[in-house]
């Protein structure tokens, strides 16, 4: 959404622009594993998603030059961004050394709707949806949030000229953009002392219709239930954080500050256009300070501070063949800037790998750099249309790789 305002000679926008998103629901599973015992889980899913944005911009036409500004706040955020929270439920009894409840590849006629040996939804050892077989093993909650929080300011001044009986445009201009971004989540886990079965936490919710009837749908839980009893007998429940933790937590400021110088020339059947574009790139990250990175304890208080410039120049040549056709040679070079994740130094670990395996961000990583040749024909239609093609080649330096030590 947004407005506008012309008067002779000059154009005031204001765009804005709100968004959020309540991806709310709950789910519940039974998973059945083909010759292994099945289990049980309930997650309410929570995400909040909400986009921000004002942007107020001018542009102002004198009679030689045009001079253009910008200046835009944007936020963008997610609540309990850690993971939807949610109980789990292990098999005990008949059901934890059950290996017969087994995919049916016989009753199977659609690929898409697997079909399984009738003894598991069947009364009996075997049964699926006997809640009496099931035992708490741990409720999560989710907290925390992740967020990035944009400043943007931006002008530029077009000049128009002649060079000798030539018709030139000189044209310069800046930016500077502040990004702050961050993730503050993290999960609790509370695991039972006693046992305590599914049939304690049952629901009302049914599905007759669950997969349109190809498979029953059995009964499921209430998540309020599970929650208000966990509430209410805490003492009960042994309290980690080793579902999440911090050791994912980060916190940076990514600040660019850019300008450019741009010629642009009409020489007969040639237009020139050449520039240079400069860029300067100053960042700051805190991040976690696992002490212990298999339980993912310790406090986000890791600094680092880093900065980089890069000058980018850029030409094209476009030839006029006729009317209708044209073509074009361009060299650029481009950079793309490293993401936040490889930037933060959180480490995170894999414990199903053997040795353990680590992760570590690198705050010294500088940009990726690439040069652009291109060589481009084009040939528009009557009446309507067009037809192109051409050439490509592109050079990069300084890739950004994954490394892996032993």
């Amino acid at each position: 959404m947004g407005w506008f305002t012309d008067s002779e000679g000059t154009v005031l926008t204001l765009r804005y622009l709100y968004s959020d998103f309540k991806d709310y629901g709950n789910k519940w599973t039974y998973t059945l594993n083909d010759g292994s015992s099945p289990g049980y889980k309930v997650s309410q899913r929570a995400p909040d998603y909400s986009i921000g944005n004002v942007a107020l911009s001018g542009s102002h036409t004198l009679t030689s030059m045009v001079i253009h500004w910008e200046a835009a706040v944007s936020r963008s955020a997610e609540v309990a961004s850690a993971g939807n929270p949610g109980a789990d439920f292990k098999p005990t009894g008949d059901l934890s050394n059950s290996t017969n409840c087994l995919y049916d590849a016989s009753a199977t006629t659609n690929i898409y709707l697997p079909q399984w040996t009738s003894n598991c939804f069947t009364p009996g050892p075997d049964y699926i949806f006997n809640t009496d077989d099931y035992k708490l093993k741990s409720v999560t909650y989710s907290h925390g949030l992740t967020a990035q929080l944009n400043l943007l300011a931006a002008g530029s001044v077009a000049k128009n000229y002649h060079l000798g009986s030539h018709f030139a445009t000189f044209e310069f201009g800046g930016k500077f953009r502040n990004a702050h971004k961050f993730d503050d989540s993290w999960e609790d886990e509370f695991d039972p002392n006693s046992k305590y079965l599914m049939t304690q936490f049952l629901g009302n919710f049914t599905n007759p219709n669950f997969y349109g009837g190809h498979y029953p749908f059995g009964p499921v839980t209430d998540w309020a239930n599970i929650t208000g009893f966990v509430n209410a007998n805490g003492s009960d429940f042994a309290y980690s954080n080793t579902y999440g933790g911090n050791n994912n937590n980060f916190d940076m400021v990514e600040q660019i500050s850019a300008g450019y110088l741009m010629n642009t020339v009409d020489l007969g059947r040639f237009r020139v256009i050449a520039g240079v574009r400069f860029e300067g790139t100053s960042v700051k990250t805190l991040s976690c300070d696992c002490t212990n990175p298999v339980t993912g304890q310790g406090p986000v208080n890791v600094p680092f501070n880093g900065s980089y410039f890069n000058a980018l120049p850029s030409a094209s040549v476009r030839y006029r063949i006729d009317d209708n056709s044209d073509l074009r040679v361009v060299y650029g070079m481009g950079l793309a800037r490293p993401d936040p994740e490889f930037l933060t130094t959180a480490v995170t670990i894999d414990i199903t790998t053997n040795p353990y395996t680590y992760s570590i961000g690198n705050p010294a990583l500088k940009a990726e750099h690439a040069q652009d040749g291109d060589i481009l024909y084009e040939r528009y239609l009557k009446p309507i249309g067009m037809v192109s093609g051409g050439i490509f080649y592109k050079y990069l330096t300084n890739p950004i790789i994954e490394a892996t030590t032993h």
